[in-house]
């Protein structure tokens, strides 16, 4: 449900929609989506927040306003080539309590505009999220042995630690030393975010999705069940945990000898797509069912991209993921791309 006002502006009609997103009337009108803040009537602590909104309009965009309680904000920051026709990144200063943020875009169909309530209240900041990150990478495989891994776990952990997560780097593990990892996540009760980064080998079977250990011992599709980790497994514990933001990262669909062995389908490689539980964000490095590369380089072009992004400030966690897939698409000539499955509710930001 919606609600919608005709006020004038300049003797130009804009239809103020109130609603998640904007609805457009006219089929040419530009259609605008914000992407920060993601959910009406949010709280935040901080009193300097990123909005960040993709517009789309099947002519040129003549101009983008953003407006704060009324207020216009000055220097907007409109980029193209980003997914968008183009893509608003603007830094904007909020009131005590209530707020109504607008985006104005006009196109030669007129104009368009969208509205998100934010309430900012400066005690909602007393009380610092608690993020915790567990980082694996696996490259000693007796057979098939990996480059990068290691260095991707390293580099990862070491990114995130400096932006205030509490971290586990673990490198080479075999399942045991798995197994006991993953069972912690079950008792992280005291975090607001969880974390796991895996680099290293995975595979799928029967639309189930495994990450394999360094001691594997795999002769036959049976044996997955034995031999390596669920991701399925990984996922119960952090949900159990009762954070509200859970983030999976998965750079975990190298290429696997094993999947050529068993004379498996171009649709059996790789990991298998899997639907991410309430207030959970899962990434995989590639596709569901593709391969992803290692990399010449220090790290995998995924892990690059990741790593890169993690240096913006104050990237939602939407176009986060948006700056990894652009650029590993680009690193790979298209050969890659990235692929994410989300049921978050709430904001979150790796760098704020």
């Amino acid at each position: 449900m919606f609600s919608k006002k005709s006020v004038d502006v300049d003797d130009v009609e804009i239809i103020e929609v109130v609603d998640f997103d904007a609805v457009v009337v006219d089929p040419n009108a530009a259609k605008i989506v914000f992407q920060q803040p993601n959910t009406d009537n949010s709280t935040v602590g901080d009193r300097n927040m990123t909005v960040t909104a993709c517009i789309t309009s099947k002519t040129n965009v003549e101009e983008v306003n953003v407006t704060v309680n009324g207020r216009l904000v000055r220097g907007i920051s409109v980029v193209r080539n980003d997914g968008c026709t183009n893509a608003v990144n603007q830094r904007i200063t909020l009131d005590e309590g209530s707020n109504n943020i607008q985006i104005a875009v006009k196109n030669a169909a007129g104009w368009s505009t969208a509205t998100r309530r934010v309430v900012y209240s400066s005690s909602a900041s007393d009380e610092e999220e608690r993020r915790y990150a567990l980082v694996i990478g696996n490259a000693a495989y007796s057979h098939n042995a990996l480059k990068n891994p290691v260095n991707d776990a390293t580099d990862v952990s070491a990114r995130l630690q400096r932006l205030g997560f509490e971290t586990d780097l673990l490198t080479n593990q075999d399942k045991r030393g798995m197994i006991d990892a993953i069972n912690v996540f079950a008792n992280k009760t005291e975090y607001d975010a969880l974390v796991f980064y895996y680099a290293g080998h995975g595979i799928q079977s029967n639309e189930r999705s495994y990450l394999i250990p360094i001691d594997a011992n795999i002769e036959r599709e049976s044996d997955l069940e034995h031999e390596t980790i669920d991701v399925a497994r990984i996922l119960a514990n952090m949900e159990n945990s009762g954070a509200k933001t859970k983030i999976a990262v998965l750079d975990a669909c190298r290429n696997n000898p094993l999947e050529r062995s068993w004379n498996r389908s171009d649709r059996e490689r790789g990991l298998a797509a899997m639907s991410a539980p309430s207030g959970t964000l899962i990434a995989y490095a590639t596709a569901p069912n593709k391969v992803a590369a290692d990399g010449e380089g220090r790290n995998s072009p995924f892990t690059s991209a990741f790593v890169r992004a993690l240096d913006e400030r104050q990237l939602h966690i939407g176009v986060f993921f948006v700056r990894v897939t652009r650029d590993v698409k680009q690193a790979t000539n298209g050969r890659q791309e990235p692929w994410i499955q989300s049921s978050l509710s709430n904001d979150f930001f790796f760098n704020q």
